[in-house]
């Protein structure tokens, strides 16, 4: 089934890792960089260039707490939109 998340976020324009990232991200609701690399499977210095670019795009956000930069996905809607 993720298998089929990854297709279809490509095809609005993701790349592979980005997908992987995100769909992480969306499960894990609110987690580290580490976190996110670990769940999707990724090396976490990837996961840091990954999530940054998906901040870019609108589609992670980064918590308030500042002692653990943490991300947040935003809402698949985002991508439709």
């Amino acid at each position: 089934m993720t298998d089929l998340y990854i297709k279809e976020l490509v095809e609005f324009g993701l790349s592979d890792k980005e997908a992987m990232v995100y769909l992480a991200a969306l499960k894990l609701e609110l987690a580290s960089a580490n976190e996110i690399a670990k769940y999707s499977g990724i090396n976490r210095s990837s996961a840091y260039v990954v999530l940054e670019g998906l901040r870019e795009k609108g589609l992670v956000g980064i918590s308030d707490d500042n002692k653990i930069r943490q991300y947040i996905a935003s809402s698949p809607e985002i991508i439709l939109n």
